[in-house]
């Protein structure tokens, strides 16, 4: 966190973040930095994100997926960063300092993925899906009122599908699903 603290001193990125601590600037860094990261950095984001997730408690996971798309999305994301192990930490930094640089140096948007090309990585991605991981997320969303590792198990299942398949295939596709702004 000291390495955040000290990046978030600068006045260049308080203007770009409003932070004024770490915790502050992994609440409101730009999601959307995130569609400039290439391909390998984005996947490694995703990668680094899911063992993070892997560490945390089931409820600090399941908010993660409870708040995707929501306003509360960037204390969820803070929340599992104040419960990490000090190497994950550590990758995690990295990629979030990466994320201040490409947003303040307004570097380019990464390419997206077409719909023809989000639906054919999704159908194949489901193809590489062990059975009992897609019978259990099909039971879980069958039950609609699945407990906090359920939902975790959910969130972590979309991440290691992506990871599944190589960065310049699949990271076009996710900054299509992620909808990044």
């Amino acid at each position: 966190m000291r390495k955040l603290d000290s990046l978030v001193a600068r006045p260049e990125v308080r203007r770009l973040t409003k932070a004024r601590t770490a915790r502050e600037l992994f609440q409101s860094l730009p999601i959307g930095a995130m569609e400039r990261l290439g391909d390998e950095e984005l996947m490694r984001f995703v990668s680094v994100f899911n063992q993070a997730l892997g560490q945390v408690s089931p409820a600090t996971c399941a908010n993660v997926w409870r708040t995707l798309g929501k306003p509360q999305f960037g204390e969820a994301y803070a929340e599992v960063a104040a419960e990490v192990d000090s190497v994950t930490a550590e990758a995690w930094t990295q990629l979030i300092v990466r994320l201040v640089w490409v947003e303040l140096r307004g570097e380019q948007v990464r390419r997206r993925a077409t719909p023809h090309e989000v639906e054919a990585v999704l159908q194949e991605l489901l193809t590489l899906i062990p059975a009992d991981e897609l019978s259990a997320r099909r039971r879980i969303l069958l039950r609609n009122a699945g407990t906090d590792a359920d939902a975790c198990f959910l969130v972590r299942g979309v991440y290691r599908s992506m990871l599944r398949l190589p960065p310049p295939r699949v990271a076009p596709v996710f900054r299509t699903l992620m909808g990044f702004e």
